[in-house]
């Protein structure tokens, strides 16, 4: 069996069973999907951003299944809609209520999803490919 490693760049946030997710800038989204199968992703968002002139994904996974509803890739998320939500075990893949969020450089053809863990052996071509979230997160500062 080959050793798996999550990637550290990933930030698993607790919440309360349907906790909305809040959008702070105008965004499309790039890309929705339903992962259903048992330690999965369940329902996931991905979309597309630019901070200070760079491009790059944010990956949202462990979602209700309201926020894939009525959402389609290309269509924008505006600043202050509520654009997801903490999932349910029965829609996010079976795991207790928290979100997946990932900063992703290039999708590298993974569409609709992306890899929260990987091989060890290669550890490092992924996670040359995602930033560490805290750069947006900003909740590393209060772990003491």
């Amino acid at each position: 069996m080959a050793s798996v490693i999550m990637l550290s760049i990933v930030h698993f946030i607790a919440g309360a069973n349907y906790s909305g997710l809040h959008k702070s800038v105008r965004q499309p989204a790039a890309e929705t999907k339903m992962r259903p199968n048992s330690s999965d992703y369940g329902a996931a968002i991905i979309l597309a951003q630019q901070l200070q002139g760079v491009s790059f994904y944010t990956f949202y996974g462990h979602l209700g299944l309201n926020s894939i509803k009525n959402l389609q890739g290309g269509q924008f998320v505006n600043k202050g809609d509520i654009f997801g939500e903490f999932g349910i075990p029965s829609e996010n893949g079976q795991w207790p209520p928290h979100l997946h969020f990932q900063i992703i450089a290039d999708l590298q053809d993974c569409h609709g999803d992306y890899p929260g863990v990987c091989k060890f052996s290669e550890k490092e071509k992924w996670l040359s490919n995602c930033p560490d979230p805290d750069i947006i997160l900003q909740i590393n500062k209060y772990l003491q």
